[in-house]
């Protein structure tokens, strides 16, 4: 967890402003844990994102835990590191240069932290999608819906997806378009879920992805590398009677940035 202590180093004051968490028992699997964290700090001090500033930053993270035997044997985490950059006044790919430079404990962004078999990478997702562990039958569906809409590029019947008044609806300013417009033949699945046990119609699901493609677009602040790249991140969806009510997306332009400075320079 040391790389935990260099995100937060230069900071001062944290101060949680939202949160919540959700969790899903899995079988022989164990559990499912999610959690959403909003918080806020002084940048006091040297920090990843460069020379002390005196600002407030605000920080938005997302994470999904496997429990099992109360001891947590896989986590992944995603800070939403890109908007924290661009509140503090970093140019996004100078940083992700200096970083790339100079931090070699990073490797990318969003971490596995305490990944447990990290030889699970892959170079590219299946065309079909094997079932997610622990997803209702209901849910299931509604996530194979969803994935072969973005892979199809059937962005037109997203919408049925989605309450007329959802928060964050697409394709309007949705993050995966810009990945879309960035990554133009990436393909998209779910690896993982952690779905809510609230009671009636309204279910929280948590939705860790992977987007994988070629760099040959504009979206993300960098002409085209045409290399190919490896983005997981996380998704976080209200849902009432089966459609999204909010969304929230997580992912971190600034790791992608910074794989890309890597690859430049010769790095696996």
């Amino acid at each position: 967890m040391s790389a935990l202590g260099r995100e937060s180093a230069g900071f001062a004051g944290f101060k949680v402003t939202q949160s919540t968490a959700w969790s899903m028992t899995m079988g022989s699997l164990g559990s499912a844990v999610s959690v959403e964290i909003a918080m806020e700090a002084v940048n006091e001090g040297e920090s990843l994102y460069g020379p002390a500033t005196q600002k407030i930053a605000h920080l938005s993270l997302a994470s999904l835990a496997m429990v099992a035997k109360d001891r947590m044997y896989r986590v992944w985490t995603v800070v939403d590191h890109a908007a924290v950059a661009r509140e503090l006044g970093a140019s996004l790919p100078a940083l992700a240069r200096d970083l790339a430079g100079h931090d070699p404990g990073r490797g990318g962004v969003p971490w596995e932290f305490g990944e447990v078999r990290a030889n699970l990478a892959q170079l590219a997702p299946p065309r079909s999608y094997p079932p997610v562990p622990g997803l209702p039958s209901g849910l299931a569906a509604w996530n194979e819906r969803l994935i072969a809409l973005w892979n199809d590029r059937r962005l037109d019947e997203l919408g049925a997806l989605y309450h007329a008044d959802a928060e964050g609806s697409p394709p309007a300013d949705h993050p995966w378009c810009q990945l879309l417009t960035a990554f133009p033949d990436a393909v998209l699945f779910v690896e993982r879920a952690c779905v809510s046990d609230e009671e009636g119609a309204r279910v929280r699901v948590a939705l860790l992805w992977r987007w994988i493609g070629r760099h040959t677009g504009l979206g993300i602040g960098v002409p085209p590398s045409g290399y190919r790249l490896h983005l997981r991140g996380l998704t976080h969806f209200d849902l009432d009677g089966g459609r999204v009510v909010r969304e929230r997306v997580f992912h971190d332009t600034l790791g992608v940035l910074e794989d890309i400075e890597r690859r430049r320079r010769g790095e696996p």
